[in-house]
């Protein structure tokens, strides 16, 4: 991953995880939601693997789509 690339999706998790926390929802809640581990939301928020779009799209949903 390029140096852009890790910056994109470190940002990405930011957001995720500021989402997150704002709704209260631990990193198990989130990944039991979406079929994924605990662990790999983590990664998401941390830019530390790339996230799918689907996945994205999953993420926005359950955290921010529930803003409104």
């Amino acid at each position: 991953m390029s140096y852009l690339d890790y910056e994109f999706y470190k940002y990405i998790g930011l957001k995720l995880k500021d989402a997150r926390t704002k709704h209260k929802y631990s990193l198990e809640e989130v990944g039991k939601r979406i079929g994924k581990t605990k662990k790999t939301i983590q990664r998401y928020e941390t830019g530390e693997v790339r996230i799918d779009i689907e996945t994205l799209d999953a993420m926005f949903l359950i955290l921010i789509a529930t803003s409104f």
